[in-house]
């Protein structure tokens, strides 16, 4: 019989249910295929959300800007560690959250912390390290910051008593004995690179006794001996993970991804001899993809690689074939727990993963109302309303194969929806969504003053310009936009009501050598017409944002290469005046306020997943809150600020 592959199988005859080839590395070995059908528990998120609801009653703060919906964001749980089926905790950024046998419960760390891994000696003695040298210490009772001078991160713990814990980072490796937290000797640094899908190197540790620990980070693995650390050639490239069951069963795991959409995972394998390195490649679309990141295990036969693959001790056998958890732990009754970037927390029972808390969601767009409300959209179309208090959701009437991208509108009952395709544009009336009159358009963005006013900006076939339509309450019309050049760029619109619509941009000025500059575009809708109200050369400007037809904001920003600074611009009814400026490599922000002397901008951070909020008081801007999360979606309405994160993080400030 062919394997699929080009070869062939040759087991003779298998008995009962076996079959030639059903055990993972042994192709002509009868076997009982793994139960697949099993583990299919998990979804795709788009059919989750949001039905999980995040993790009940979880409220972050971050000088002010507080989370709202429970969800914590695709990345926000970096490690977990338990004791039992209802003792389990999981870390991350900002957050510690307890398993207590049916729902996680969020408890208060001392102080915002960006956590990397967990370990405990016991329920009453629980360690996590993270980001800047923080070690965090549980007691039973609540979670104590430790003093330590060093800012080094610490990305890894692990222990075998409360007088024998190891934390671990990049650039060094500590030791606690019960009485004192000490630098240990030879240890040898993991260069500062990332992963090719832009995770940082991070350094694991496997605590085997007081005078024996292995640790894993990067191409680096290395063995404290009771004196010193010194390397040893595990075999791992880009490692992620390390286990051991004993000084002579050590696992470590890892890969790196490769060129033409491939991945390397490597599994490598301590028998107190030497190394035994495994390496597969697989392509990223492949059904039984698996980068090699999260290792669990009660004894040399029974270890668990990412969930969804297992080792009896003498093979590896796929279990289950779904999308793997990045971390686990495991209890000795054969539960699982893990975190999936895919879904949020979920738990293995013995025969399939459920998820138990989502942690993210795909949203859209969120939208600021009068009284305290908003309203959201999500990419797979769950409309979500906030009614002071709290969110809700709801997806019917939506179609699940669709994408619901690039909304607009003005409450949970007026929302409309750019599309790609033969039907650009979509309208949700409060009971069905339906295809709006045909606009001609490539359609970009748009906003909404009410049911009966909106405007959208597109570009018609064949040309290369811009347009704007405006709708009535029955109709889209096409504006006539003032004839100042044949090219428009446009980037933004905003309003403050159907008559007093702002639409920004530029035109390029170039002459038919090619030489010129572009020109920065203001134009502005009265309701009867499009008018340039500002123009200055050398200028890109790229938001529009505002609270009321004397207070409107422009943020001026060239291509990162050029050295001009970044511009905010304010309309005070009568000109635009200069109001701040940034350093020209910070990244095009998002605008929204309560007035011209409480405007905030939010400004997506390179290095950090993660969101700068800046304020600006009528004097000056400044440096305010840090978030977790990518702001995508800014919105203000009688002085509550909304602001939604592309990772489903909703938050809230409240003057």
């Amino acid at each position: 019989m062919t394997d699929n592959c080009g070869g062939t199988l040759d087991c003779g005859t298998c008995s009962g249910s076996q079959k030639c080839g059903a055990a993972e590395g042994s192709p002509n070995t009868c076997a009982t295929p793994p139960a697949l059908a099993s583990c299919t528990g998990l979804a795709p998120i788009a059919d989750l959300e949001p039905i999980s609801g995040g993790v009940r009653g979880v409220r972050q703060c971050y000088g002010g800007w507080c989370t709202s919906n429970g969800y914590m964001g695709r990345d926000s749980v970096t490690d977990l560690w338990g004791f039992g089926d209802d003792d389990v905790w999981a870390v991350g950024n900002g957050l510690a959250l307890h398993w207590e046998g049916s729902s996680w419960r969020q408890v208060e760390l001392p102080g915002y912390q960006r956590l990397q891994a967990v370990w405990g000696a016991n329920s009453r003695d629980v360690w996590a390290v993270g980001a800047e040298g923080v070690v965090s210490r549980w007691d039973g009772t609540r979670w104590r910051r430790l003093d330590f001078t060093s800012r080094e991160d610490l990305t890894g713990v692990s222990g075998t008593s409360a007088e024998d814990v190891w934390l671990v980072g990049p650039n060094l490796a500590l030791h606690w004995d019960g009485q004192t937290l000490r630098e240990t000797p030879g240890w040898t640094p993991v260069e500062p690179e990332s992963h090719a899908d832009g995770t940082p190197f991070t350094t694991h540790v496997w605590a085997l006794g007081p005078q024996d620990a292995l640790a894993a980070g990067g191409d680096v693995c290395q063995r404290w001996n009771g004196q010193t650390w010194s390397r040893t050639d595990c075999g791992v490239k880009g490692a992620r993970d390390v286990w051991a069951s004993g000084p002579d069963d050590i696992w470590v795991v890892g890969g790196l991804y490769q060129d033409y959409g491939s991945v390397s995972s490597t599994r490598s394998h301590w028998d107190g001899q030497r190394w035994t390195a495994q390496r597969t490649f697989q392509g990223l679309g492949d059904l039984d993809y698996e980068h090699f990141s999260a290792l669990w295990g009660t004894g040399p036969t029974d270890v668990w690689l990412n969930g969804v693959l297992h080792f009896d001790g003498s093979k590896w056998t796929r279990v289950c074939r779904t999308r793997s958890p990045h971390r686990v732990w495991g209890s000795g009754s054969g539960i699982l727990f893990g975190f999936s970037e895919e879904h949020g927390l979920v738990r293995f029972d013995g025969e399939r993963w459920r998820l138990t808390a989502s942690t993210w969601l795909r949203v859209s767009t969120v939208g600021a109302m009068e009284g305290d409300r908003a309203w959201g959209l999500t990419l797979s179309g769950t409309r979500l309303a906030f009614d002071g208090s709290r969110w809700s959701a709801s997806s019917q009437g939506s179609e699940p194969r669709r994408t619901y991208g690039r909304p607009f509108g003005t409450s949970p009952e007026n929302i409309w929806s750019i599309q790609w395709g033969e039907v650009p544009l979509i309208q949700w009336n409060g009971q069905t969504w339906s295809n709006a009159p045909p606009i001609s358009d490539a359609l970009l963005f748009g906003w909404a003053a009410s049911p009966t006013a909106a405007f959208v900006v597109g570009v018609p076939p064949l040309e290369n310009t811009y347009s704007v339509w405006r709708w009535d309450g029955t109709t889209w019309t096409r504006g006539l936009l003032p004839h100042i050049r044949p090219t428009y760029i446009l980037q933004d619109i905003w309003g403050s009501g159907p008559d007093d619509v702002w639409l920004v941009g530029w035109y390029p000025t170039s002459n038919i050598s090619g030489e010129g500059e572009e020109v920065g575009l203001v134009l502005h809708w009265d309701g009867q017409s499009w008018t340039s109200v500002y123009e200055q050369a050398g200028h890109h400007f790229r938001r529009v944002s505002g609270t009321s037809p004397s207070n409107v904001w422009i943020l001026d920003a060239l291509d990162s290469s050029d050295e001009a600074p970044v511009r905010v611009l304010r309309w005070d009814g009568r000109t635009f005046q200069s109001a701040g400026e940034f350093p020209h490599d910070l990244p095009v922000g998002l605008l929204a306020g309560s007035g011209a002397a409480d405007m905030w901008m939010a400004v997506p951070q390179q290095e950090y997943a993660g969101t700068r909020l800046y304020h600006f008081d009528g004097l000056r801007w400044t440096p305010r809150a840090l978030v977790p999360g990518r702001i995508r979606s800014l919105s203000s309405k009688g002085g509550v600020i909304f602001a939604a994160t592309e990772d489903g993080i909703l938050y809230d400030y409240r003057p």
